[in-house]
């Protein structure tokens, strides 16, 4: 069972009521998806605490207040630093506009890029990814996606998506470079994934040797 106090082990700016919260998602769709030993579930936290800012972060900002910065971040759509000048300050503009056309979305006068942004703890995002979470699931985050910013649905999505993935797998050959692609396909920040990992595996660790 994943404890309030091994959620803060893991991760030293997340509260007690922040933890607390969280707990019973975690314990149920772990159970559900069967991230039930050591190396998936430590993965699991490395992943989530990183995407998520330990967890105080269920969506994606899109505030970005230097056109440089978002040049840098999306060349392909931002050819120019001048050309991001007018999505800065403005992430309901700049989500439908990088996200147009894309995962299901519509245009950027549909408003999806901004409707369907990332959230979750793994931050799911697009209306194609929203929908089969839907189908899969029951929940009707097409309607409802800030449903996606409670601690039970946050859970849930990622727990869903880790199991789409077949992330058990990867976690259970530690192949950790494959694995955090699948997050993110940049690999992005994976020291600091390792890093909480790491720190997940010893607390699991040392909680599993106090049980006997």
């Amino acid at each position: 069972m994943v404890t309030a106090a091994l959620l803060r082990a893991v991760m030293p700016k997340l509260s007690i009521e922040r933890a607390n919260a969280f707990t019973g998602p975690l314990n149920l769709y772990f159970k559900q998806y069967q991230i039930n030993n050591i190396r998936r579930i430590s993965a699991f936290l490395g992943q989530v605490a990183l995407e998520s800012s330990e967890f105080h972060q269920l969506e994606e900002n899109l505030n970005y207040t230097k056109p440089e910065r978002l040049h840098a971040v999306f060349p392909k759509i931002f050819k120019t630093v001048d050309a991001a000048k007018e999505y800065t300050k403005n992430p309901e503009k700049l989500a439908n506009h990088i996200y147009a056309n894309k995962i299901g979305n519509g245009d950027a006068a549909s408003g999806d890029g901004w409707k369907y942004r990332g959230r979750g703890l793994i931050q799911l995002t697009g209306r194609e990814n929203y929908s089969a979470f839907m189908k899969a699931t029951g929940v009707d985050v097409l309607n409802q996606p800030d449903l996606l910013m409670q601690p039970e649905y946050a859970v849930y999505s990622a727990a869903w998506f880790w199991n789409l993935k077949e992330l058990n797998y990867r976690a259970d050959t530690e192949n950790y470079r494959e694995l955090t692609r699948s997050v993110n396909s940049a690999g992005l920040h994976f020291h600091e994934r390792e890093t909480y990992r790491k720190r997940a595996a010893k607390v699991l660790l040392r909680s599993h040797a106090l049980c006997y």
